[in-house]
């Protein structure tokens, strides 16, 4: 699913309210000699910015409820739909563009980065064609497939996205590399989940294109790559460099957004699909 069909309670969550019924009343549309009054744009007005804003609901989240357990939320939406314009009637356009906006205006926050990174990431991936991969023989090359991510987490991730949606008190940021990771990618149901260990024991080894054969060594790596292949998160191919000899360093395929990491600046690592920094 896309995350445009993200749960209704969730996006009310995260909005902090229930969708309102309209406020209009016989008395509060008035016309005279063709004219529109005053309070009919007010009306139409406000009822454009709370459109935007519940989509901001269901494209954010995440990062709606971690502004508000900041005591954000209100503040960073009421600057973003004063300062900008709707990019597009379209859910995907609103989200990205009002996660780079937290990430320019918002001064660094524990798992802010991180959670605008993972939700920009999943916006991109709702909206890449995808087609379930066929199956193929234990040979070839690996690489990262440009549709999908891993984020690096400043939280075990299981329990940041546990606190967020529960309302339990948010993990403390784990030292540098102990914290976890997220994949990303168009075949997930939701579009992310938590890796496993074997996940990012290969994801560790496959920043470039590799060989099958020196990625894949025991039955669990066998099972971490069908995975990964199945998610987007990597791409199998029968050869590395089609228009070259393997081994050359040559790349044929667009680059991927390899491991991306939490950091005060969260913009950009999944929007053009080369601004990932690998570990």
């Amino acid at each position: 699913m896309s995350l445009a069909g993200w749960p209704k309670p969730l996006i009310d969550l995260a909005t902090g309210r229930s969708r309102r019924a309209s406020r209009r009343s016989g008395g509060e549309l008035e016309w005279g000699d063709g004219v529109v009054s005053g309070d009919v744009v007010a009306l139409a007005v406000q009822e454009a910015t709370d459109r935007r804003a519940r989509q901001l609901g269901a494209a954010a989240p995440l990062t709606l409820l971690l502004l508000r357990r900041l005591d954000l939320d209100r503040r960073v939406v009421q600057a973003y739909l004063r300062a900008t314009l709707a990019p597009s009637p379209h859910l995907v356009p609103e989200g990205l563009q009002f996660l780079e906006f937290v990430g320019r205006a918002s001064p660094r926050y524990p798992h802010l980065a991180t959670v605008v990174a993972l939700e920009r990431c999943a916006l991109h991936a709702s909206s890449a064609p995808w087609a379930p991969p066929t199956a193929r023989p234990p040979s070839g090359w690996l690489d990262r497939d440009p549709r999908g991510a891993e984020i690096l987490t400043d939280a075990a991730p299981g329990a940041l996205l546990g606190a967020l949606v529960s309302g339990a008190p948010l993990p403390p940021e784990a030292p540098d590399g102990e914290g976890g990771s997220i994949v990303v990618g168009p075949g997930l149901e939701g579009r992310f989940r938590v890796a496993d260990g074997a996940e990012r024991r290969v994801l560790d080894v496959v920043t470039g294109a590799r060989p099958y054969v020196e990625v894949v060594v025991t039955a669990s790596d066998a099972g971490a790559v069908r995975r990964l292949v199945a998610a987007g998160v990597l791409a199998h191919r029968a050869e590395a460099t089609p228009h070259g000899a393997a081994g050359t360093g040559a790349r044929a395929w667009p680059r991927a957004s390899h491991r991306l990491l939490p950091g005060p600046d969260p913009r950009g690592p999944c929007a053009r699909g080369d601004e990932g920094r690998d570990r």
